[in-house]
Parts: C-alpha cells; sequence; structure tokens
C-alpha cells in the first residue's frame, strides 16, 4: 500500500480528524498489525 501517498492526500485536504486503522491477516495479531501500521503512517506524517 502507497502509505506516503495517501497521507500526502489527507494532509493536502487540510484534513485535521482521526484516521481509521482496520487489520487483518492471518499470520498476525491484530494489535500487532495494528502498531506497525500506526507506525508507517507516523512515518509520513
Amino acid at each position: 500500500m502507497d502509505y506516503e501517498g495517501l497521507v500526502n492526500l489527507v494532509t493536502a485536504s487540510s484534513f485535521r480528524g482521526y484516521i481509521g486503522i482496520e487489520f487483518a491477516r492471518p499470520t498476525s495479531s491484530e494489535d500487532e498489525g495494528i502498531h506497525n501500521t500506526k507506525r508507517l503512517l507516523e512515518r509520513y506524517l
């Protein structure tokens, strides 16, 4: 997934709300997946 592109779209629109994270993968726990996705998003914020 292009997280940098997604974050650029969100910030360009002046959005200042919450970003929801959903995660579903049979090889990782939900908590682990959400934590990892959050870290990826924070790289570009």
